[in-house]
Order: C-alpha cells, then sequence, then structure tokens
C-alpha cells in the first residue's frame, strides 16, 4: 500500500505542536556529598532487634546498620573496616 499526500493539504509538522515540552522543576536539596561535612539532621528510624545503628564518625554521624548477633569481637572488626572503607558507603 501507498500513501498519496494531498498537495493541497498543510503537513502535519507545520499545524501540530511540539510533542514535547521543557519541563523545568526547581528544587533545592539538602544532600551533603562529603564527609567532611556530614549531614547532621538525621532522622534514624527504629530498628528490628536483630539490626542495630554504629556510627563511623563521632558523635552520630555516618550511621551504618550492622547486626546486633555479632560477637563483640566481631562487632569491632566490621566497624573498623567500615571506617576504614567509609568513602565508599558515603
Amino acid at each position: 500500500m501507498a500513501m498519496i499526500a494531498d498537495e493541497n493539504s498543510e503537513s502535519e509538522s507545520d499545524t501540530e505542536e511540539p510533542l514535547f515540552e521543557n519541563i523545568t522543576i526547581n528544587i533545592v536539596y539538602k544532600i551533603k556529598t562529603t564527609l567532611k561535612e556530614p549531614p547532621t539532621d538525621l532522622e534514624l528510624k527504629p530498628l528490628p532487634d536483630n539490626l542495630e545503628y554504629v556510627f563511623l564518625e563521632e558523635p552520630s554521624f555516618l550511621p551504618v546498620i550492622i547486626s546486633s548477633k555479632l560477637s563483640a569481637q566481631n562487632k569491632r572488626k566490621l566497624i573498623s573496616v567500615l571506617k576504614n572503607h567509609k568513602e565508599t558507603f558515603a
């Protein structure tokens, strides 16, 4: 099948509006992207009994959720590894 355009009709692109229009959204996010200035206004949610928060920076910066069932020695080792590699998790 072939389509034949009527020579007297205007082309569709001349009469139709563009399919998309630019939309700009002006939202200011308060996300800090460096570890030099960790966010201080975090709201920590309650966790189930098998999880707990630990902080990689004092006094309560950079919270990480870990298992509360770890032994004290394993907990110290895990926190040490997390602190040494906190740039990766930020």
